[in-house]
């Protein structure tokens, strides 16, 4: 499902990812630990290319995501990102906030996003916060609510997910398989 070959991320002088290579299956769970700063934020942002790496490959589903020319918004729509800060949009409500990236990326029609979000968030127990402003929640909702966690998440599916944070918290309506999967490489704090 995810294949990292041999890739590296410079910023400047600065070596933060060094010939880092994984595997990872569908349906299993990996683990990326390290010391803050030793470059577990910017190998998962590689993955969804929220970073470009300085070389090598990445591979999801079998397409090269790194060769030039892809579509980018269809990567990001396969290898889904929780991030360590919440995103939302603070003028938005909890619904307005969950159906944006499915209209927007998905293409779903607004009522097709919204009957999706209702059903998700009644799954996860947070129904009746689909119409308040993320300033009224509490962390854990935020976190919950967040694109592009696979409960709350209308229609985004992802076929991976990448938990920036080991305290991110899933929601426990997503249902993952746990394995383990070795990488090599290294990455460096200097």
């Amino acid at each position: 499902m995810i294949d990292v070959k041999h890739l590296y991320k410079n910023f400047g002088s600065l070596e933060v990812l060094k010939d880092v290579s994984l595997h990872v299956d569908r349906g299993q769970v990996v683990a990326i630990i390290g010391p803050s700063g030793s470059g577990k934020s910017t190998l998962l942002r590689s993955i969804n290319l929220l970073e470009t790496p300085t070389s090598g490959e990445i591979w999801v589903d079998g397409t090269c995501i790194t060769e030039k020319g892809q579509n980018i918004r269809a990567i990001r729509q396969k290898v889904g990102m929780v991030f360590q800060h919440f995103n939302l949009f603070a003028h938005m409500t909890v619904l307005k906030n969950m159906i944006y990236a499915p209209v927007k990326t998905k293409k779903l029609t607004k009522e097709q996003a919204t009957e999706k979000a209702m059903q998700l968030l009644a799954r996860v127990g947070l129904a009746e916060k689909a119409n308040v402003y993320p300033v009224t929640l509490s962390g854990r909702h935020k976190q919950r609510i967040s694109p592009p966690s696979p409960a709350p998440t209308p229609a985004a599916a992802p076929h991976a997910l990448s938990p920036e944070h080991s305290t991110t918290p899933i929601s426990p309506a997503a249902k993952v398989s746990g394995s383990t999967s070795k990488g090599t490489g290294s990455t460096s704090s200097s």
